[in-house]
């Protein structure tokens, strides 16, 4: 068999589904990292996040974003190791043209209809959310934030600031310097890893590029893409800011995370120009770029800074298709598509030479010797926040597709191998124990202010933590859910409805409770609550039996 190349066939089988294999285990574990994916996005209004759309008035990055960070760093991968594990199983069952085939139906035509469906659905979750984010400052402004404890207490400066980047939008330069001066730190970035200077320049005048100099912004401060405010003002052709910056020892040497210098930057072409401009919501045309690019020029060649422009186009482009956000939370199914490609062909040519993983490899403790380092590398090109990153760009972002990669495939050949298939029970407290300091260790590294020269230790924790974690789960599930419970594997199909619609509501349930000054926790399990039923009915009345669960679960009998 082709199946070969990738993981052996298994010969278990489950007689409660009429002779098909059946891993209820699986099942309930998908449909658990389904609902932690509720609880993760249910957290995000609590941590300071501008970008989000809802920003609760209370917030709490120690707490919320320590537990968002926990769930963050494995539930991902676990997605895509089951998939794995799934995959594999259905190339067994009906051949790869089968495999290829189902994937079509249960992927790629869920992904491409829930596209059209979730853009207008996120439009209005966004302004929803800036509906009631007014609410929030007006609050925030008016009175001391108390705690749930009931506590008086004050923003702390490392924390990010809504009511900063608030200012920055709205051009108001008086509440700026009024919030940097009691409680606002000007060298913050966001939960998308955008500084505060660089969105400055997007939105401010040199009055608020001047404010930040002086509060202590860092003139050389990253961006996660590695862009500096000198890129950042050159791209957009802001002669005057780049003029200060350059006065404030801008490096013009210093490169992004492309390889592009801040000249290379002035050359960025219209099309993609103008299509960043959208995205930003900014107020300008292409000419007047282009004109303020040629006063930059000026100033470089006046200062001696030689203008190269020929390199990193190509790059920059590929850069911006790659993280545009397109996709949203959809992105997972469309890296699917790329990772079964790559499966199939790669099974296809195994078999078709007899190529084949060792066996040794494929079972503990010997796949550490590949899964570890693996994973540690590719999380080395992921440094947005603890764990993997979210890829909801056009085109996928390779370092993200392999480091995905990875858990799949381990899945697939793990379909057949009987220490997995027998063992996986056991000893899943450990693995769990052995979790808890490996993510804190690897979080305080992190969070460390020499976070860049320590970020391949990082990866090495953050990539043992995903994996603990994952063996820790897949043990917990077989021990307790191996056997066939008609709630469990009730919720398990209905666990791809929730994946696909949860998000704009949850959003928008954000927002309306992100005013109300009842305890976060208390309004945590609301939002959560709120979202959760009120999809579960919609599956039981409007999706099971009709042509959508047929598209998202296969036919299913009515009282099954």
């Amino acid at each position: 068999m082709a199946m070969d190349a990738l993981g052996q066939a298994s010969q278990n089988k489950n007689p409660t589904e009429s002779g098909k294999l059946r891993h209820h285990d699986l099942d309930a574990l998908r449909a658990f990292a389904m609902l932690l994916g509720i609880l993760l996005h249910g957290l995000l209004s609590f941590i300071p996040i501008p970008i989000w759309p809802a920003q609760d008035i209370y917030q709490n990055e120690d707490i919320y974003g320590t537990i968002n960070s926990a769930i963050h760093g494995f539930r991902m991968p676990l997605f895509f190791m089951v998939s794995g594990y799934f995959s594999a199983m259905l190339w067994q069952r009906k051949g790869l043209k089968g495999l290829l085939g189902h994937r079509l139906k249960r992927v790629v035509v869920p992904m491409i209809v829930g596209f059209f469906i979730v853009w207008p659905m996120i439009i209005l979750a966004s302004i929803t959310g800036s509906h009631f984010k007014e609410k929030v400052s007006a609050i925030k402004l008016n009175q001391v934030a108390e705690s749930d404890t009931g506590r008086a207490i004050k923003v702390e400066a490392e924390k990010p600031s809504p009511e900063l980047w608030e200012s920055i939008r709205e051009g108001n330069v008086k509440r700026l310097a009024a919030f940097l001066s009691t409680q606002g730190n000007p060298n913050q970035s966001n939960g998308d890893g955008a500084t505060l200077f660089n969105f400055a320049i997007l939105y401010g005048n040199l009055k608020m590029i001047e404010t930040l100099l002086e509060s202590g912004a860092d003139v050389n401060l990253a961006s996660k893409d590695g862009s500096t405010p000198l890129h950042t003002a050159a791209f957009l052709g802001k002669s005057e800011i780049a003029k200060i910056l350059l006065s404030y020892k801008a490096d013009a040497f210093r490169r992004n995370n492309m390889m592009a210098l801040p000249q290379d930057s002035l050359k960025a072409p219209r099309e993609l120009t103008m299509a960043i401009v959208a995205i930003l919501g900014l107020q300008t045309d292409y000419e007047t770029i282009a004109d303020g690019r040629e006063k930059v020029i000026a100033l470089f060649e006046s200062q001696g800074i030689e203008v190269s422009t020929a390199k990193s186009q190509g790059a920059g482009v590929m850069a911006f298709l790659a993280k545009f956000p397109f996709w949203h939370h959809l992105w997972f199914l469309y890296y699917l598509v790329w990772i079964l490609g790559a499966y199939a062909f790669l099974g296809w040519v195994g078999g078709r030479f007899g190529l084949s993983i060792p066996s040794f490899l494929r079972s503990t403790p010997y796949c550490w010797i590949w899964i570890i380092p693996l994973t540690a590398l590719f999380q080395f090109y992921m440094r947005d926040n603890y764990g993997p990153d979210t890829a909801t760009g056009i085109l996928p972002w390779p370092p993200k597709l392999l480091y995905y990669c990875v858990f799949f495939i381990f899945g697939a050949i793990q379909l057949g191998e009987k220490a997995f298939e027998e063992k996986r029970g056991r000893f899943w407290y450990v693995w769990w124990l052995l979790a808890i300091p490996v993510f804190f260790v690897g979080h305080d590294l992190f969070e460390s202010s020499n976070r860049e020269s320590l970020f391949m230790q990082y990866s090495f924790f953050a990539a043992v933590y995903a994996w603990l974690m994952i063996f820790g789960f897949l043990g917990f599930f077989r021990r307790y859910f191996s056997r066939y419970q008609d709630k469990v594997r009730y919720l398990s199909d209905a666990s791809y409805w929730l994946y696909l619609s949860h998000l704009p509501l949850i959003m928008i349930i954000q927002a309306v409770f992100s005013p109300v000054q009842w305890p976060s926790w208390i309004k945590l399990f609301l939002v959560c609550i709120f979202t959760t039923v009120p999809l579960m009915i919609c599956y039981a009345v409007f999706v099971r039996h009709t042509f959508i669960g047929r598209m998202l679960n296969g036919p299913t009998r009515k009282g099954s």
